[in-house]
């Protein structure tokens, strides 16, 4: 009797811990909580994006000395001297990337880099060899058609457009006479923007080819 006791309690026991240790009874792992999502870079960035373009497009503005008011993300900007009639709209379009627009200079005697639209204009900072290749940065219109270029003399080798194009074979890398800076400093930057003592200036559009199609 005392036996048989001894082994039913021994059997309860048994079953008793085998249970405990049985992967039903164990209590659940807690979920890991889920982290929260990160807040989006991009709205940031594209909110930041024109407020940068238009500080940056304003210092432009001012050293090719033409006169700009906001309008919405853009910049409205005139040349000139509108007190006496003479207004030109301005375009600014400062990148020379690869949606750059470009041209070549025409004419035989070269091109006259002004320092302003006229006739505000007051020195020639260089002279552009016939044959040069250049980066529209600005046009000045008065009326339908362009009458004057801000150009920047780059090197053909740093335009993407260049490669196995005809045109740079007509137009490349010329002397600038008369210019005072660097030019073998020049470059195009990473952001598009031509970079370094590159010559540049107004020109006349008539000694301008632009590349209107594209290159």
């Amino acid at each position: 009797m005392i036996r048989t006791a001894l082994v039913c309690a021994a059997t309860l026991l048994l079953v008793a811990c085998t249970g405990t240790n049985t992967p039903s009874a164990r209590a659940p792992h807690a979920p890991s909580p889920v982290p929260a999502a990160p807040h989006s870079a991009t709205a940031t960035a594209a909110a930041a994006t024109p407020a940068a373009s238009i500080e940056s497009l304003t210092d432009f503005a001012k050293r090719i000395r033409v006169e700009c008011t906001p309008k919405g993300r853009d910049l409205a900007c005139i040349g000139g001297k509108p007190e006496n009639g003479e207004i030109y709209d301005v375009e600014l379009m400062p990148d020379c990337g690869p949606d750059g627009y470009f041209g070549g200079v025409a004419n035989e005697d070269g091109a006259e880099l002004r320092d302003a639209l006229p006739p505000k204009d007051e020195s020639t900072p260089a002279v552009l060899a016939a044959g040069q290749l250049v980066c529209i940065e600005a046009v000045g219109s008065a009326g339908q058609e362009p009458s004057y270029f801000y150009v920047a003399a780059v090197p053909a080798g740093d335009v993407l457009a260049c490669r196995g194009n005809p045109l740079c074979v007509t137009y490349g890398d010329r002397k600038a006479n008369g210019w005072k800076g660097d030019a073998t400093q020049c470059h195009i930057a990473s952001s598009g923007w031509p970079a370094g003592a590159c010559p540049q200036g107004w020109v006349d559009g008539e000694d301008i080819e632009d590349f209107s199609n594209g290159m």
